[in-house]
């Protein structure tokens, strides 16, 4: 296979791949990570420069660096992800008829649910006295006498 077809093929595969990521923000059974993470790599073999845009976006950018540096996500991230999560499920068990598929899509959300809390939580880290203004001070101490 030539290296141009190669190239073509893999940004093919990258777009459909994030594509299908997009779908997945709002469709609670497509894994937007894998695809995400996978159109990515694709584009890091085809387009380099698309594949540092996608890095660099607003929708996608601190996730996938968080992913890569393995520094993981604040816990109001997961909290967030896990109420998209379970409206989505939840709406979805509603509208469905057999039972057996609505075992299956709580069963879904579960793991899903036990995979986002399993991710390493990033501490952001609260700002010392000496970062504080001195309003922020005051009004601490209004609330917090001593």
């Amino acid at each position: 296979m030539t290296k141009k077809i190669k190239r073509t093929l893999l940004g093919v595969a990258g777009f459909i791949s994030l594509t299908l990521g997009l779908f997945g923000i709002v469709l609670p059974l497509i894994p937007t990570t894998p695809l995400v993470l996978l159109a990515v790599f694709c584009f890091s073999y085809a387009s380099p420069k698309m594949a540092m845009r996608l890095r660099k976006s607003r929708l996608f950018g601190a996730y996938l660096d968080n992913w890569y540096n393995k520094t993981g996500v604040t816990r109001s991230y997961k909290m967030r992800v896990l109420i998209l999560l379970w409206v989505g499920i939840g709406s979805s068990m509603y509208f469905v008829d057999p039972l057996w598929l609505t075992v299956l899509l709580g069963f879904i959300g579960l793991c899903v649910s036990v995979h986002i809390l399993l991710i390493k939580t990033r501490v952001v880290p609260r700002p010392s006295d000496h970062q504080l203004s001195l309003e922020q001070k005051q009004s601490i101490d209004t609330h917090n006498p001593a």
